[in-house]
């Protein structure tokens, strides 16, 4: 899974006075980190992670450690389901099937959506073709994915500004930013010149 050792990388983050930790890679190596972080009992103001971390796995392997982790994601949370018909649309197709619920798996819905959704237009106008769905794809400016996640504009290919923040707590995930909804910002997609 990566390093053997996860103490040496916790003592030079506390040592060098880390604050804020986004961790890139798999669940079980944070949780690697995050164990060794508590032995030395170092604890950075924020631990802010990207969604893929959003799988119980993570909370299960981490344990107690994972306490306070945040979660960024722009989908309807899966604890939040009851209040969204797609959300618990999409539980319930991965029930049926003995599927693994998963922020990927949600994702995916949502393009399948995208794709059908621009299909069936083309179909209906009588020009099923690779090009039209394309052409109907590039004109779609607002899409939830049917109420899946926040709204986003495909045809311009820029990021969504709406974003929520899950938190872990006790051994599961709850809601820690914005109250309900999503935090829709403009301010919160920046521009980085690299160049």
């Amino acid at each position: 899974l990566g390093e053997a050792n996860w103490a040496p990388l916790a003592q030079a983050l506390e040592d060098d006075g880390v604050r804020f930790v986004h961790f890139v890679g798999e669940p079980q190596n944070l949780s690697a980190l995050l164990q060794a972080m508590d032995e030395i009992d170092y604890q950075p103001d924020a631990i802010v992670q990207a969604t893929n971390f959003y799988d119980q796995s993570f909370v299960d392997s981490a344990g107690a450690t994972a306490d306070g982790v945040l979660i960024q994601s722009s989908f309807v949370p899966f604890e939040e389901a009851a209040d969204s018909p797609a959300m618990q649309q999409y539980l319930d197709l991965v029930e049926a099937s003995d599927g693994k619920v998963a922020q990927l798996g949600a994702q995916a819905m949502s393009a399948w959506l995208f794709f059908a959704t621009a299909a069936k237009a083309c179909d209906l106008e009588g020009d099923l073709t690779r090009t039209c769905v394309l052409e109907h794809a590039a004109e779609t400016t607002e899409w939830t994915g049917g109420g899946l996640h926040g709204p986003t504009d495909p045809s311009s290919n820029s990021p969504t500004p709406c974003f929520l923040l899950m938190e872990v707590r006790d051994g599961g995930f709850a809601r820690h930013h914005p109250d309900e909804g999503y935090d829709c910002d403009e301010g919160n997609v920046v521009e980085i010149d690299i160049g």
